[in-house]
């Protein structure tokens, strides 16, 4: 129960923090409410990725992330099999 609650309570806390500059960035692109959006989704995701001011760690840790990612995708070399020698009766 405690591994549903904690996100939800974390995101509660995201949204009251980050409700007076959503607002403010809507202000400020009244014609478009999906950029102030996005621009405060990303600013959420670096806050939360760097959780301290001017730590890259996350940013890294996300970068690493990826490319392990990416390196696991990749097919592997064909291998040849050993030929069995026929079985002589």
């Amino acid at each position: 129960m405690a591994q549903f609650l904690v996100p939800l309570f974390l995101s509660c806390v995201l949204l009251v923090v980050f409700q007076p500059l959503h607002r403010w960035l809507v202000r400020r692109l009244p014609t478009s409410p999906a950029v102030a959006a996005a621009i405060t989704t990303v600013l959420i995701v670096l806050v939360v990725l760097c959780r301290r001011p001017g730590s890259l760690e996350g940013v890294h840790r996300v970068q690493r992330s990826i490319t392990c990612c990416s390196t696991a995708k990749k097919p592997l070399p064909p291998t040849r099999m050993p030929t069995a020698k026929p079985i002589s009766r």
